[in-house]
């Protein structure tokens, strides 16, 4: 597969159920590792690695030719960084979803990473069946998170959440109870905004003990797998108690329902 290969409409690409296939652009500065992401990434039947680029400049110069739904890009690169080619991409393309692959997990650099506007973030000690996992998601038009860079995301959010909570402004506030959440407007009370909707004006039913306690693992970075070996049960229902705290919460995803939770005190960190 040469570079920049843009003979390829998204139309033309089709899965073996019909079902149009992820177009991928794979950047990456170092041949052997674009070239063992596209093998493994080429096995998946409906995902298509259209394109690759060994620069963040070679990508950006390219994208609105070639206009891949996804791009997997690595975060460090000479030149152009990875951080600085996803804004331009997204500047170029706004519709295209970029996911940073990297070995680098400092809270920094996740930070600047979220702030970038990126859709996705996954280490490089992920395992192959997991990045697909991440692709799907990430395509489908949900944020994907690393296990490990959620724990460090949520973890920094519940200090942050706890220093607001105990400061002197709000010490004397009306606060809900762990677990409850009050969606009338409390102008004396804090009013935090980490880009994720307010619940419903609509009483929110209490979130069973079971669900929060899915919650819980969910912040700690665990998969429906390990959550279900943790709690004793299958993983349907851990789907079944997620679908459940979704509703509840009015969130889409794992990571929104959790910042959720943890904004209204119904878990903790």
């Amino acid at each position: 597969m040469n570079n920049f290969n843009s003979d390829y409409t998204y139309a033309h690409h089709q899965s073996e159920v019909g079902s149009p296939r992820i177009r991928m652009m794979i950047v990456d500065d170092h041949e052997i590792v674009r070239k063992g992401l596209a093998m493994v990434i080429g096995l998946e039947p409906d995902i298509e690695v259209c394109c690759e680029a060994g620069s963040g400049d070679e990508a950006v110069k390219s994208i609105r030719q070639l206009s891949p739904d996804l791009v997997l890009m690595d975060y460090k690169m000479p030149g152009m960084s990875g951080l600085e080619a996803a804004r331009a991409i997204k500047s170029i393309l706004p519709a295209c979803k970029v996911m940073i692959l990297t070995g680098v997990n400092a809270d920094s650099t996740i930070f600047e990473a979220l702030e970038s506007g990126i859709d996705g973030y996954i280490l490089k000690e992920a395992p192959p069946d997991e990045l697909i996992r991440a692709i799907h998601i990430v395509a489908s038009g949900q944020a994907y998170l690393h296990p490990v860079v959620t724990r460090k995301v949520l973890s920094n959010l519940s200090r942050s959440l706890n220093q607001n909570y105990n400061s002197p402004a709000v010490s004397n506030s009306k606060l809900n109870p762990p677990g409850v959440i009050d969606n009338k407007d409390n102008q004396s009370g804090p009013n935090f905004d980490f880009g994720i909707p307010q619940p419903a004006a609509a009483p929110v039913e209490k979130l069973t003990e079971r669900e929060i306690e899915v919650l819980k693992e969910v912040a700690l970075g665990q998969n429906n797998r390990e959550i279900a070996e943790t709690l004793v049960v299958s993983e349907e229902t851990v789907r079944t108690h997620l679908k459940s705290a979704f509703r509840k919460l009015g969130a889409t995803d794992r990571t929104q329902a959790v910042v959720i939770a943890l904004k209204h005190r119904i878990i903790s960190i």
